[in-house]
């Protein structure tokens, strides 16, 4: 049966009406109609953060959503991981890299050895959580870099960790310093 709702053409859920006007209903609201987010056409999806339509292949899986896929594309919501992980912007991470030859910054490979891209490297010491404050940025790695130091690269590793012990200036602060110059 549909919701009771006129217009509404929805499945009933409770009380003879959808999920989304029964919360109106319980928060106490005059019932209106419910906002369409008509993203998902079953082959192109909009992605609000660049609004572009694209694939479905584009896009992460998640569960809960009605469509099967996340809000944002993949390129998005690595930008917006980067940006709730670090405190960086898409241009402050992308200044960083360049600034040291878009390569890794200890290996100097220009490959990431991931489909997910370079790995931002911060110092756990100053924010051991998932979060970083940005401050303590010491670059942009490949993933073997980032998570298994091998022997081979061991004295660029502690070369790289001593250039940012010695650093004065956060790489967050000079990126923004660079960006606005």
């Amino acid at each position: 049966m549909e919701c009771i709702y006129e217009g509404c053409g929805r499945e009933q859920y409770g009380q003879g009406l959808c999920p989304g006007h029964l919360t109106q209903k319980k928060r106490g609201k005059e019932l209106k109609p419910l906002r369409k987010y008509n993203r998902w056409s079953g082959e192109k999806k909009e992605c609000p953060g660049c609004g572009e339509e694209k694939d479905g292949d584009e896009y992460l899986t998640d569960k809960s959503r009605a469509s099967g896929l996340t809000q944002y594309c993949r390129e998005c919501q690595r930008w917006r991981n980067i940006q709730w992980s670090y405190s960086l912007s898409r241009d402050e991470w992308e200044y960083i890299f360049q600034a040291q030859g878009s390569c890794c910054a200890i290996c100097g490979t220009d490959k990431p050895g991931t489909s997910l891209g370079f790995v931002t490297d911060h110092d756990h010491a100053c924010c051991p959580g998932k979060k970083s404050c940005g401050d303590c940025i010491r670059g942009i790695t490949c993933q073997q870099c980032n998570f298994n130091v091998d022997r081979s690269q061991k004295p660029r590793y502690v070369a790289y960790r001593e250039v940012h012990a010695t650093r004065t200036q956060p790489l967050k602060e000079a990126a923004r310093m660079g960006l606005t110059a």
